[in-house]
């Protein structure tokens, strides 16, 4: 049996850390997802179901690259699955599929991104707890996944395991997931609810599940909403707060813990311009920069130092260059003007991902520098399993590796059967179609290359 082993050292080297802070990020049930300015995903958190997507279930406590060679533009988690898209339009999932929620045709756990169906014309995706909903480039609606409270709007109770269009129409601008119902934005200004509604999360004056869209109210001057698992905020056109739906811990931020069945103004400001909710918490910037939360806190999801719940918006520390905001189930998160990430709350599962698991009720920073690193990479780092195989073998390279991995598959004779590459550090290689024998595998990352053999019985 012939057998190489080879020794490679990859210096990889981030030219500018600028370059490495945080564009966007989403907040899951307990892991998060960011995407970086050189457009990379990276992840952190509860990992049980391969939802962070680094071809493990290993729970991670900081930042771990996902995939590789840059080129996305949207990310988005859900209750334990994540999904992106690519600035080639294509869709990706990877994490929890019991319910379809990966929207690949099965109802199989994905530990790595995986791309859905051959479309390359999507526009954005959310998901929920275990159901998405996306829009195409030309204004259609699409959903997907568990249906039992009817959140996939289908008109049934269904599940569906691969995106279906609701309705015909083509006039929807954005899209919003709650825990078990959804919402669309259509492009005259009206919002439109349907789903899981036993706390009023609908909007529409009932408790009743709907599983159809139905308008909220007569209003059409929406302009961006923020569902939470049980309640919701929307701002209009105007910059004033409305919320509706559970209000148990006062996360409508009204003063009250009384729910609401329609939208009711939080406040009298009209200077609301982002908005996020997590489980039973919300957050929310102001056109000053001011970051405000309210709502439950008994993992410090507030922000604001301490453990109390608050009926009311209260701001965040002094900082008056927030951008973006987000809610995890118990915890918060929200990107500066600068491109800083700051996180805060319940990091049981490392969802914070500041190298802990220990909770925490003030912003702390994930700096950029903690993702860019200089990475020496051995034969010994590099994994292939099983060996011998039967038909496919499993790749694992380290998970900070910033570049493609190009690979050729070599028979006993010398002869090139196979050549292909990856933008993810795991992958899969099927020998399937090939006669037993030796096998080489030869890896090249950036200008460098080394070879495996492999034994196929």
């Amino acid at each position: 049996m012939f057998k190489f082993s080879t020794l490679l050292f990859v210096a990889l080297f981030s030219t500018n850390l600028n370059s490495q802070c945080w564009q966007n990020v989403a907040a899951g049930n307990s892991h998060m997802v960011g995407l970086t300015s050189d457009e990379n995903i990276w992840s952190w958190g509860w990992n049980i179901f391969g939802e962070v997507g680094d071809g493990t279930k290993t729970t991670k406590n900081s930042p771990t690259q996902v995939a590789l060679n840059g080129n996305w533009k949207i990310v988005n988690a859900g209750f334990l699955f994540t999904f992106a898209i690519r600035s080639d339009g294509t869709m990706w999932s990877w994490g929890r599929n019991s319910g379809f929620q990966l929207a690949n045709g099965t109802n199989i756990t994905q530990t790595t991104p995986k791309q859905i169906n051959n479309d390359n014309d999507w526009k954005t995706v959310d998901l929920g707890t275990s159901h998405g909903l996306a829009l195409k480039l030309n204004n259609t609606l699409w959903s997907w996944g568990s249906s039992q409270y009817g959140q996939l709007g289908l008109g049934t109770k269904d599940s569906v395991s691969t995106p279906t269009q609701i309705g015909t129409e083509n006039n929807w601008q954005d899209i919003f997931t709650g825990g078990y119902h959804s919402f669309a934005l259509k492009i005259d200004g009206t919002l439109w609810a349907w789903g899981q509604n036993d706390s009023g999360q609908l909007g529409d004056g009932t408790v009743v599940n709907r599983s159809t869209p139905i308008q909220v109210g007569a209003a059409n001057e929406w302009l961006f909403l923020a569902p939470g698992t049980n309640h919701n905020l929307g701002i209009k056109s105007d910059g004033t707060l409305w919320a509706w739906g559970s209000n148990k811990y006062g996360e409508l931020g009204i003063g009250s813990m009384i729910n609401y069945e329609s939208p009711v103004q939080v406040g009298f400001e009209n200077d609301w311009v982002s908005i996020a909710c997590g489980y039973r918490h919300s957050l929310g910037i102001k056109s000053d920069g001011t970051l405000w939360a309210w709502g439950y806190n008994e993992f410090g999801q507030l922000g604001i130092s301490k453990n109390s719940n608050s009926s009311i918006p209260i701001q965040i520390g002094v900082k008056n260059n927030w951008k973006i905001v987000r809610g995890g189930s118990e915890f918060s998160c929200a990107i500066d003007n600068d491109g800083k990430l700051y996180t805060w709350g319940k990091n049981l599962s490392g969802e914070l991902g500041n190298g802990s698991i220990v909770n925490t009720n003030s912003p702390g920073e994930i700096l950029c520098s903690e993702i860019s690193s200089i990475i020496s990479i051995e034969d010994n780092d590099i994994f292939l399993h099983p060996n011998p195989i039967t038909q496919n073998i499993f790749v694992n390279m380290p998970s900070n590796i910033e570049s493609e991995i190009n690979y050729k598959v070599i028979n006993w004779m010398g002869q090139e059967i196979l050549s292909s590459k990856s933008l993810f550090h795991s992958f899969e290689i099927s020998l399937d179609n090939f006669a037993n024998g030796i096998y080489f595998i030869i890896f090249k990352v950036g200008d460098k290359s080394f070879t495996k053999s492999v034994s196929k019985i």
